[in-house]
């Protein structure tokens, strides 16, 4: 049977152009921040939400006096995963993840967090490159946490396996009260809430990501009883 060729060059030449979502996948943090206003909107930095690219943006709040950390909406995102980690008989934290499809919009994104005893709030926006835009997530998130029992100085996350090792990567976020956190080997930090941005005064939120993809990542260095908790997602491909 005679086979068919496809000339990847038009009449003039021309390379064709290549289909969306070619290349491995890459992450940039597009802003990062902290306030320690008790309020229940917070503002980050302008940002280009660029098309054809995924948004996502960890954000840790505190609840002071006891109460559970306020549920975070941001309009037009959804959200990933949440974790909440803190003494019941203290302030409550919470990381929430959230993500949306780039639309080429720009302009600062507004955080909500319902109900009126919000502490604080840290968080940081990463911009993914060839993630699928439809479900940018290969499975669903694992979150872990520990209420600082033991003198614990980590937090690992394990996803149970992967979908696709060879293309996929890992994005983890964790959050403790005040502390730098190292990432693990093989890691690189995106953000650092304690060492790059405007801090916040008792909560702390470190993203980073692998690109050579595995099932677990920690988050260490935390400081002594500190309570911490984590998100940890597989990227999907495009």
């Amino acid at each position: 049977m005679p086979r068919t060729f496809v000339s990847l060059f038009g009449s003039g030449g021309d390379v064709l152009p290549v289909a969306a979502g070619g290349g491995p996948i890459s992450v940039v943090k597009l802003t990062s921040n902290g306030d320690n206003t008790n309020s229940q909107t917070y503002t980050t930095a302008s940002i280009t939400l660029t098309s054809g690219k995924v948004i996502e943006i960890d954000v840790v709040n505190e609840h002071f006096g006891g109460g559970d950390a306020d549920v975070v909406t941001i309009t037009g995102f959804s959200q990933e995963a949440v974790i909440r980690y803190g003494p019941t008989a203290g302030s409550i934290q919470r990381i929430t993840r959230l993500w949306k499809a780039g639309d080429s919009s720009t302009g600062a994104l507004t955080i909500n967090i319902a109900g009126s005893g919000n502490k604080q709030c840290c968080w940081s926006v990463k911009e993914w490159t060839n993630v699928n835009t439809t479900t940018p997530y290969a499975q669903t998130s694992v979150t872990n946490n520990s209420d600082g029992v033991g003198d614990p100085n980590n937090l690992l996350l394990t996803l149970p396996s992967l979908i696709d090792a060879a293309n996929n990567a890992i994005s983890a976020a964790f959050g403790a009260d005040v502390s730098a956190m190292t990432p693990d080997t093989g890691y690189t930090e995106l953000s650092d809430n304690q060492a790059d941005t405007v801090p916040c005064s008792e909560s702390s939120l470190e993203t980073q990501y692998k690109l050579a993809a595995q099932t677990t990542c920690q988050g260490s260095d935390v400081t002594a009883f500190a309570d911490i908790g984590g998100i940890i997602s597989e990227m999907k491909k495009a």
